[in-house]
Parts: C-alpha cells; sequence; structure tokens
C-alpha cells in the first residue's frame, strides 16, 4: 500500500514533533503493509520552504529509517493551502509535489468559508500540466456545503483524498456520510492516513478495508490505496 499524505516529518509542522516518533509512526506503516509514503508537511505559499529543504528533510528520514532497519520508502511532496497564487507559484515550479518527477499537488481546501477563486485556480493549475488532489474534502466547507461541486471537480479530472479518520467516523457522522458517499459513487479514489503521531492519527490504512469490502466493489480497497496512489506518485 501506499500512503500519500503524512505528517511523519519530524519537527517541520504540526505532524512528528521528532525522530523518535517519526521512526515508531514509520513502523506502524510497516506493520500495516504499508511500503512507501509521502511525506506532505503544511505549507503556504506566503511562508513557503526554502528551497531543497523537503527533499533534504525526506533525504535524512531515509537515512534513518535504512539504520534502523525499517523498509519504508519515504517520498517528497507537501499539503499545500489553497491560494490564488497557487498558479503563479506552480509557474515557477515552486509547489513540492507528491513523490519525484510527481504532476500531483495536493491542496488543502478551507475548514470554514469557501474561497470564490477556488474552481479557477484548479482550472488554472490543469492548464499548465499539474493534476490538483484535494485533501480530505469530506471535511471541508465546500465538501460538506457544496457536495455537488466535489462530484463536478472529479469529473473534470481533480484527484479527491479521503481520509481513514473520516471513514471510520472519527471525525464526526456528517463527515463520515459524505467520505463514505464519495468513495460508493467513485468520486474519490484515493485513500490516505493523514497521520500526524504513533498514538491516535496513525499511517495505518487497513483499518478501514472491512469498510470498503462491505460495498461489495471487487478490488475497491487496493485501488484506493494501491494502484491509484502508484499512479499519483508516478509508479507504473
Amino acid at each position: 500500500m501506499i500512503d500519500i499524505h503524512t505528517h511523519i516529518l519530524p519537527g517541520v509542522d504540526d505532524g512528528s514533533p521528532d525522530l523518535e516518533t517519526s521512526l515508531r509512526m514509520a513502523r506502524l506503516a510497516v506493520e500495516d503493509g504499508i511500503t512507501s509514503v509521502v511525506c506532505t508537511p503544511h505549507m503556504a505559499v506566503e511562508h513557503p520552504f526554502p528551497p531543497g529543504f523537503i527533499g533534504e528533510r525526506v533525504a535524512q528520514l531515509a537515512q534513518a529509517l535504512q539504520e534502523a532497519g525499517i523498509p519504508l520508502q519515504v517520498l517528497p511532496g507537501a499539503e499545500i493551502v489553497l491560494s490564488a497564487e497557487l498558479p503563479r507559484y506552480a509557474s515557477m515550479g515552486k509547489l513540492p509535489t507528491l513523490g519525484e518527477g510527481s504532476r500531483h499537488l495536493l491542496i488543502e481546501l478551507p475548514f470554514v468559508g469557501t474561497p470564490v477563486f477556488a474552481e479557477q485556480v484548479f482550472f488554472e493549475l490543469q492548464l499548465a500540466g499539474y493534476t490538483p488532489v484535494i485533501a480530505h474534502p469530506e471535511r471541508s466547507n465546500l465538501g460538506l456545503q457544496q457536495p455537488k461541486v466535489l462530484e463536478q471537480l472529479a469529473e473534470r479530472g481533480i484527484l479527491l483524498q479521503v481520509n481513514v479518520t473520516s471513514l471510520l467516523g472519527r471525525e464526526g457522522p456528517h463527515v463520515r456520510r459524505l467520505a463514505l458517499k464519495l468513495i460508493r459513487q467513485g468520486t474519490a479514489t484515493l485513500i490516505a492516513s493523514d497521520a500526524h503521531n504513533a498514538h491516535d492519527r496513525v499511517p495505518v490504512l487497513s483499518s478501514c478495508r472491512r469498510l470498503i469490502n462491505r460495498l461489495r466493489k471487487p478490488g475497491l480497497f487496493e485501488a484506493l490505496t494501491c494502484d491509484n496512489p502508484g499512479c499519483v506518485i508516478g509508479r507504473p
């Protein structure tokens, strides 16, 4: 399995605070059958990371994993806050993509309010050759208030990524219902952990396998956690 949304990089954002925690998270991921994770620290274009920062931190974590004997591949990325400036920064090559050589951008919608420029930003990113991936849209104000818009975005080729915790009901019943609906109707094609630590927001995907299998769509869980994420990071 491939987890395309994690906050496993130590000491960068509100995710893992230190290397020890990151290693515990990595062990949990491997125990769950995850082979690769994308490190997606929160990023706003108003406060960008220095050039090469994420790559350097990912390389340091990869070295620590190797020394600890933990067989987990870590890839660079970022969870980018939606901004009207994203197309401009993308044109300058300043937005971290999901995995090396990918053209996919993980974008976080606001939890409160819906910017009027959202759809235009996604359109301009697509024109520039990028594929937006909306992080946990089931938790966003847009998704909860205007779920039809999510369907329209998906029809335009924008990818939707649902959180495991949302499917399990840990974000509330309204979020759970929307998450299940997006998966059931095929609007969301990716599941990720959005892991932040090693105790309650962990890098585990299989905890929702039984729930997905109850939808009686053969191969759906594998598509959501292996095949589709593999396409995102550029893995054949």
